[in-house]
């Protein structure tokens, strides 16, 4: 007895095309550049006291996109 399996290979291919399409899209909609602006870093010693590049520092808390920094001691 031979089956004809066209029928469900053609079911496979239009709903795994029809599932790439939706995931494009989506991903597409989620990696669209928002217009947010970007973090904001605040130092919080004194001017004086900046590091030098390639010092290390402690952040020290975070309030929604300000980010505040200071020194290891």
């Amino acid at each position: 007895m031979k089956t004809n399996y066209y029928p469900l290979l053609a079911i496979l291919i239009a709903f795994l095309i029809s599932l790439n399409i939706y995931m494009y899209l989506d991903t597409k909609e989620q990696l669209e550049i928002s217009e947010e602006h970007p973090p904001v870093f605040i130092w919080n010693d004194d001017l004086e006291s900046m590091p030098v590049d390639g010092t290390p520092v402690m952040l020290q808390y975070t309030e929604g996109d300000t980010i505040y920094l200071g020194a290891i001691e």
